[in-house]
């Protein structure tokens, strides 16, 4: 008896702490289904350049007002990059806040958007600094505006920042068969007399 006395005054409980839970207002349907819809995408890239200078790896976001088009892009080694919004290429036009942002591994590696969006983060990741200030890497702080329209279009910017070049791969290499070439030829050498 006292446990079906429990029950039913729990049941209303449980009810209202679901309907309050799982039943707020949902976003507008057509905002939603507006930022997926890929007859909406117009194509969209440009080019990124730092003090005149391109840079691989670079990581732009496009965030809109309201709604889930978040769009991103990677510049390439000449600083080009092509948005893609939720795996599409494209981005639905509108009007769009825009950060920058380039990433740098202590090794100095710039860390693209593989490994940022990696489900385990590389070692490069884990100690990668932010190069480029808060007013243009930073989506809260940024004042790059863009308006896309509705044939798609270009964004070319050049950021008002010189950050070191990234070590070139070949380096290391070409100092170890510099010093291997040298190894090999001091034991060739015959040895003098003495």
């Amino acid at each position: 008896m006292a446990r079906t006395y429990l029950a039913s005054r729990w049941r209303p409980w449980a009810f209202l702490f679901i309907g309050v839970v799982g039943c707020g207002q949902p976003p507008d349907e057509d905002d939603r289904l507006a930022s997926v819809d890929p007859a909406r995408m117009v194509p969209f890239g440009g080019v990124v350049t730092f003090n005149g200078e391109p840079r691989e790896a670079a990581v732009l976001t496009f965030l809109p007002p309201s709604g889930l088009a978040v769009a991103t892009g990677e510049t390439d080694q000449d600083g080009k990059y092509e948005l893609k919004c939720q795996g599409r290429p494209g981005i639905p036009p509108g009007e769009y806040k825009v950060s920058i942002s380039y990433l740098v591994s202590d090794k100095g590696e710039p860390q693209g958007l593989g490994p940022r969006s990696s489900q385990y983060q590389p070692p490069g990741m884990l100690t990668a600094k932010e190069q480029l200030p808060a007013e243009y890497s930073n989506l809260g702080r940024t004042k790059i505006l863009v308006k896309v329209g509705p044939e798609g279009g270009q964004f070319n910017y050049d950021v008002p920042v010189s950050i070191p070049a990234p070590p070139k791969a070949d380096e290391p290499e070409e100092e170890e068969e510099g010093a291997e070439r040298k190894s090999r030829e001091a034991e060739a050498a015959p040895a003098k007399p003495g």
